[in-house]
């Protein structure tokens, strides 16, 4: 959809809208919503397709150089209307070096919240199953098992076709 960018919250909620009417089960955003604009008209839009239009929105997670998660959450009265997902963990230096199944993150008071993967939440919403890690080399979505990296982490297929090769030629 030739939405332009950035793309206006008003635009979004008649897609959603224009989705929900045209029988769409789910919907996943990797576009982060993170405050309110500046007109409530807009974010009574936005808010007006999320209700019609289950969705899934994306949700970035940074690690610090001490090894604490932060997260970045939509606002509330998004929050309460949507699944969301971890799209990225960056690690300090920008590199992504896997995708946890899931992140549990505990707060001083001890109440945990589980993050699953964008992709996670958005098939476990579009198939109706729940998820779970089983163990740091396995997981469970519905009934099937996930081969997890033995740390948990989601295996990772190398993203340039030239250093598949390369693995490929120097293994065989």
């Amino acid at each position: 959809v030739g939405l332009g960018f950035p793309v206006q919250r008003t635009a979004i909620g008649d897609l959603l809208r224009k989705l929900a009417k045209g029988g769409a089960k789910i919907v996943a955003f990797d576009i982060e919503f993170f405050e309110h604009s500046h007109d409530p008209r807009v974010d009574a839009s936005f808010e007006d397709g999320l209700r019609k239009q289950a969705s899934v929105l994306g949700m970035t997670v940074d690690e610090t150089q001490s090894g604490a998660m932060s997260f970045e959450e939509p606002p509330p009265d998004i929050l309460r209307l949507v699944k969301v997902g971890s799209t990225t963990v960056d690690n300090p230096g920008g590199w992504l070096v896997g995708q946890p199944y899931v992140i549990t993150s505990t707060t001083a008071a001890g109440k945990s919240t589980v993050y699953p993967t964008l992709a996670l939440a958005t098939a476990s919403d579009w198939l109706g199953v729940t998820y779970g890690p089983i163990d740091d080399w396995h997981a469970r979505l519905g009934n099937a098992v996930v081969p997890l990296d033995g740390e948990g982490k989601l295996l990772m297929l190398p993203f340039n076709v030239s250093e598949h090769v390369d693995q490929a030629e120097t293994n065989g």
